[in-house]
């Protein structure tokens, strides 16, 4: 991968917050993201000891994480 690889913007559509959305952090890396889902009023969690690939290293604790937050969501 080029390196300009990772100064690519996704463009984001209007209203994508508006949805039912739920926010799970791995750690404290994605602080801004974590803040953003507190903003938004969604369900949010974080797994203090986690780190970026989670996900793949502790499926089953991620996946309960998951579980739990779909949960919160109200229709």
């Amino acid at each position: 991968m080029p390196l300009s690889y990772l100064d690519g913007e996704v463009p984001v559509p209007d209203g994508w917050a508006d949805g039912r959305c739920a926010y799970l952090a791995f750690g404290s890396t994605y602080a801004e993201e974590l803040e953003l889902a507190r903003r938004h009023g969604w369900p949010h969690h974080r797994l203090d000891e986690a780190g970026h690939l989670h996900l793949l290293i502790e499926p089953e604790e991620t996946a309960a994480a998951i579980a739990d937050l779909a949960s919160r969501l109200t229709r």
